[in-house]
This record gives structure tokens, sequence and C-alpha cells, in this order.
């Protein structure tokens, strides 16, 4: 009798033991779908968004767009940043968009807000690997970018590159190290404000770090996997077949005739697509 006891408990425990096994493997398989940058240990980003917010506009349309695909990247915190000229404090953090005090212009404004938008991160920067400087009508893959930075460390990248007398990355999407990001803040005096941010990053990092050189991203790839995006009359099909068979990283959207309403549409339906692709 106490034998058989015995093989009851026995089963019993095995039979919860399993149960176990299976609620254990369940709860790791999703959150790998969920989680799964940071447990193949990619680079943690910091993702600053250039953006100027237009009272529900096609700018707001493209925050909220890229906002819920850049969500699903466990390793990249994405904030968007924009000057509010009614701030009464220096900066304002409200959900993931950061407000700084001031007026938007094109030079210099662009790149002061954009220096400021480092400076407000700049006790942060020890998390972070790299930061990214995109732009708000340019959709990255982080997937794709995370896995290349994973495996080709850089501490200034291009993938539209321009290599003039001052070599410089486009401004859609600038990669630079968070050391580079902070070596900026420390001299951000030395930063020439009367030529435009991108090429005013990439004159400062020649002068002051020329140590550094300004690498390709994604050099087995045409174009670096920058593409620009035409005007595919907001038609999904359309979108997927140029998609098909591109290795596209870095999608620009900017309508020749600046239809940014066409842009924002378009960049709805290519997240669509690159949602339906997620694992």
């Amino acid at each position: 009798m106490a034998k058989l006891t015995f093989h009851i408990l026995l089963f019993r425990l095995c039979i919860i033991g399993i149960l176990l096994v299976v609620i254990l493997y369940s709860v790791l398989h999703v959150r790998s779908k969920v989680d799964g940058f940071t447990s193949k240990n990619y680079p943690r980003i910091l993702n600053l968004v250039l953006y100027s917010t237009d009272n529900g506009g096609p700018y707001d349309k493209m925050q909220k767009i890229t906002n819920k695909y850049y969500n699903t990247f466990s390793n990249v915190d994405t904030f968007y940043y924009c000057y509010s000229p009614d701030l009464e404090t220096n900066y304002k953090v409200k959900d993931n968009i950061l407000y700084i005090k001031g007026k938007e212009t094109y030079i210099p404004g662009i790149l002061k807000k954009t220096i400021s938008a480092f400076e407000y991160f700049k006790d942060q920067l020890s998390v972070y690997d790299y930061v990214i400087r995109s732009n708000i009508s340019t959709i990255v893959r982080f997937d794709l970018l995370s896995d290349y930075l994973k495996n080709n460390p850089v501490q200034y990248a291009c993938a539209l590159c321009f290599r003039g007398d001052v070599k410089y990355s486009s401004g859609t999407t600038i990669t630079l190290s968070s050391s580079v990001v902070s070596k900026i803040v420390e001299n951000k005096e030395k930063i020439d404000y009367s030529i435009i941010d991108d090429m005013s990053i990439g004159k400062f990092i020649m002068k002051n770090m020329p140590d550094i050189k300004m690498d390709e991203l994604f050099q087995d790839i045409p174009n670096n996997g920058f593409y620009m995006i035409p005007d595919l009359s907001s038609d999904k099909e359309k979108i997927k077949n140029f998609m098909k068979d591109k290795e596209i990283v870095f999608f620009r959207n900017r309508d020749a005739n600046e239809n940014r309403e066409l842009d924002a549409n378009q960049m709805g339906l290519i997240v669509d697509i690159l949602l339906d692709l997620k694992p």
C-alpha cells in the first residue's frame, strides 16, 4: 500500500514537473518575441527623431505612425524632439516627445534643437551604445540596423553619405556612438552654427575628433540600404512591389512636389507592411 502511494505521488510530481516546463517554455517563447532584441544582446540605441509639431498635420501623423513601429523594438528608446515657444521651462517630456523651449528655424534652429536634445540626455548616455539622429519622414528598420551594429561597431556612420571638403552623414539618419555624442555636448561651443546640422556635426567630428572616420553602413547592399520612396499613389500593393527584392533599411519619404500628406499616407502603409513582417 505504501509502495503504491509512493508511485502515485511520484507520478503526480512528474506531471507537475512537465506542466511547469511547458509553462516556462511558453513564457520564454512569448518573451523572446516581445523582447527578442534584448535576448540577442543587441546594442542599446537612443533614437532621437527630428520633428516639428503641426497641429494634427502630416508631421503629427508621421509621429504616430513611426511611434507605433518603433515601440516594437525593446533595445531602442525613441524620443521625438521639437521646439515649443510657449514652454515655461527649458524642457518638457510628454509621452515620448521632448519639447524644447524655442522657435523653429532652419538655420541655426535645427542644429541648436539637436544639441539641446543631446544635452537633455547627457546623463543617460552611458546606458546606450548608440544614438541615432533620424528625422520624422525616415523610417528605420531597427531590426536590421541593430543586427548590423552588433557585428560592425562604429563611432560615426552614414547611409546617405556626403564626401566633399566636409565628410558628413545626411541628417535623415546619423549614427553616432554615445561617447561621440558626449564629446559633442562637452564641446558645443566649438560647433559651427552657421551651417545646416548634419554638415556641422560632420565638421565638428573632423576637426575635433580626427581619429574618428566616417564609416558607411551596409556596404554590402545597394545604396547602403537607403531608398527614397517615390509617389506610389498610396497603393499598398505598389509599395509592396517596390520593396520586393530590395534590402531597404532606411525608408526616406519626401515627395518631389512636397506633398507631405502623401508621404504620411505611404509611411502608414510601409509601417503596416513592416509590422506584418515581424515575427
